[in-house]
């Protein structure tokens, strides 16, 4: 592929569209650039001064209820009749029509190749002759977050679902993969709390395979024991949880995480309350040998597979968004459209 040197704009070598100078065949996205190309040669041939830049930045002037951009006072008279380029000022310059759209103007029409051009009533452009957009089909660029599992739930910020709890995800796949926040505080929280839970887990199940646990320490010192390792994995690691169920208790959608809140929560405080108070439980509700049973290990537990849960699930999504975001890298930057007969490429953007 060849470069054409007056827009830069990617050529196929097969066009018919060339000009030799110097003994170096210069290829044309079309006859405009080509004539753009031998005019300015000419022109520097005739005068000795350089040729002028065209990637210089364009200056906006106003004409009456249009806006455009003045081409250099260096530049070829036909380059100021055609705005640059036969498509505006650079084909392959994506980047060209998306700040056109992302002007914020009062204006109500717009061109979507040539920027700085707008109007308040329809009209073609002064450069490359299109039609003028209105401003009203511009793409938003604010970001809008919804709910995989209930569509209907839409907000300008991240958050979580009120109906299930969920955290929610933005609406459109972003051309670049950013920062999780959320994965990255689950993925600290889980590994804190299992840290904290195999221990426990350790230290209230051992006897039941076969673990001398009661012969290293009694059960009111392993009770204690059990307290301090729950804490911060109920308390802290859990805590996105208990927010999330209060929040479906209070908007009354109950959902997962009403079921885990209200679970590990219980656990915690009956046991925290029998620990404290052991003769206040009737003999019929103790364990063999009269000890209050504690369920500090079952919350534990439960907070830390679901948020190994949380984890994975988060990590699928990424996956499936990575997915999409190299199919949409697959897509050509640019799209042939056919307007009055002539054949124009323009950012697939603005199609």
């Amino acid at each position: 592929m060849a470069v054409d040197p007056i827009c830069q704009m990617q050529v196929d070598e097969s066009s018919m569209i060339r000009a030799e100078r110097a003994g170096e065949t210069f290829y044309f996205c079309c006859e405009h650039c080509r004539r753009k190309f031998l005019q300015q040669h000419a022109d520097a041939q005739a005068t000795g001064k350089p040729l002028p830049d065209a990637s210089a930045p364009p200056q906006l002037v106003s004409l009456g209820g249009l806006s455009m951009s003045q081409p250099d006072a260096g530049a070829p008279a036909n380059e100021a009749a055609h705005g640059g380029c036969c498509h505006g000022g650079g084909h392959g310059d994506s980047g060209h029509a998306a700040t056109s759209r992302a002007r914020k103007s009062s204006a109500k029409y717009f061109c979507p190749m040539c920027e700085g051009v707008e109007s308040d009533r329809p009209a073609d452009c002064p450069k490359c002759g299109m039609a003028l957009e209105p401003t009203g089909v511009q793409p938003t660029a604010t970001t809008v977050f919804t709910c995989p599992m209930h569509p209907e739930i839409e907000q300008d910020e991240p958050g979580a679902c009120p109906i299930c709890g969920m955290d929610l995800e933005p609406k459109t796949i972003a051309a670049e993969e950013a920062d999780s926040p959320e994965l990255r505080d689950m993925t600290r929280r889980f590994a804190s709390s299992a840290v904290f839970t195999v221990p426990l887990l350790i230290l209230a199940m051992g006897p039941m395979v076969g673990l001398p646990i009661g012969r290293w320490i009694n059960h009111e010192t392993a009770g204690w024991l059990q307290l301090f390792l729950a804490t911060p994995v109920v308390l802290w690691a859990g805590w996105p949880f208990f927010e999330r169920g209060g929040r479906s208790l209070v908007t009354r959608n109950l959902n997962m995480f009403t079921l885990i809140a209200i679970g590990t929560g219980v656990a915690y405080l009956f046991s925290f309350a029998v620990l404290l108070f052991p003769n206040a439980l009737p003999p019929s509700l103790r364990e063999a040998g009269g000890h209050p049973p504690l369920y500090f290990e079952a919350a534990a537990v439960i907070i830390t597979l679901v948020l190994l849960g949380q984890v994975l699930e988060i990590r699928a999504r990424r996956r499936t968004g990575q997915a999409i975001r190299e199919l949409m890298s697959l897509a050509p930057p640019t799209a042939r459209i056919l307007r009055d007969g002539e054949e124009r490429e323009v950012p697939l953007a603005a199609v």
